[in-house]
């Protein structure tokens, strides 16, 4: 967010940051705000807003501090916000920057471009050496299998519709439905999952040599049974927030054309 501040500032808005509840300059700070950016890809992550030392002041009480019909920018997980800001007697614009269609494709590549990387490094192998299952044919699955086919990956494309999968076919891949992962999984050194809703159980994860690498890509509840994975002993990683870790200055520029988007739309 301190980048994204500093990009902000270039384009010549006012920015503030309100990082500390312990603080009470946050409060004047908040009062005076046209805007307010709450992080990414979590707006509030357990019932808290990231970088955000709370002492005590939570996310009602940082909203009730803005001003009426203040822009609220918030990604996932800012349920919570919602009550808050549709509130008759303190009304806030509430927007969901990862709703964007350009953000999102933007914050795929990147994400993609920064799972292709995690997996050389942690496979310590060439991806023309490897088979790859991927899980999911969204946005971002489908930058990871071109950038994984790019640099000679045998992929394999593993997607609950069938329009998904002739999709993923058209575009190079092999593909298997869920139930068929078991048949291909003893031949596979890496999969990447970008399914937020568990696909890889016990009776799936049991197919897979111990050495295979499983990447956990999506956002919670996952698609990797985590405390399956462990209890058998296979090798699992779990890796979020790949934009900002890989590629902040991309992931930042990505995000401010979203926000400027969004507070142009706002009338700000």
């Amino acid at each position: 967010m301190e980048q994204m501040g500093r990009l902000l500032a270039q384009e010549g808005f006012r920015v503030e940051r309100i990082k500390n509840g312990s603080d009470s300059a946050w409060q004047e700070k908040a009062h005076c705000a046209d805007a307010l950016l709450l992080p990414y890809p979590y707006a509030i992550k357990e019932g808290k807003i990231p970088g955000w030392e709370h002492g005590g002041v939570g996310l009602e009480t940082l909203l009730q501090s803005l001003k009426p019909h203040t822009l609220v920018m918030a990604g996932a997980g800012a349920d919570s916000c919602v009550a808050v800001c549709g509130s008759p007697g303190h009304p806030l614009r509430l927007k969901h920057y990862a709703d964007d269609p350009l953000f999102a494709e933007r914050n795929a590549e990147i994400s993609a471009e920064a799972a292709v990387c995690e997996a050389m490094q942690r496979t310590h192998r060439m991806l023309d050496e490897q088979n790859v299952l991927v899980l999911g044919y969204g946005l971002f699955a489908r930058a990871i299998v071109w950038r994984l086919k790019a640099l000679g990956a045998r992929v394999w494309v593993a997607a609950r519709r069938e329009k998904s999968r002739l999709l993923a076919m058209q575009e190079g891949a092999q593909v298997v439905s869920f139930e068929q992962i078991p048949l291909i999984a003893p031949q596979m050194q890496l999969v990447m999952n970008t399914v937020p809703a568990v696909v890889l159980g016990p009776a799936e994860l049991v197919s897979f040599p111990d050495e295979t690498l499983l990447m956990e890509l999506a956002s919670p509840p996952y698609g990797i049974d985590l405390p399956a994975a462990v209890d058998l002993e296979k090798n699992v990683v779990v890796l979020p927030g790949l934009p900002s870790r890989y590629a902040p200055i991309s992931a930042a520029k990505a995000l401010k054309e979203t926000v400027m988007r969004q507070i142009m739309e706002a009338g700000i």
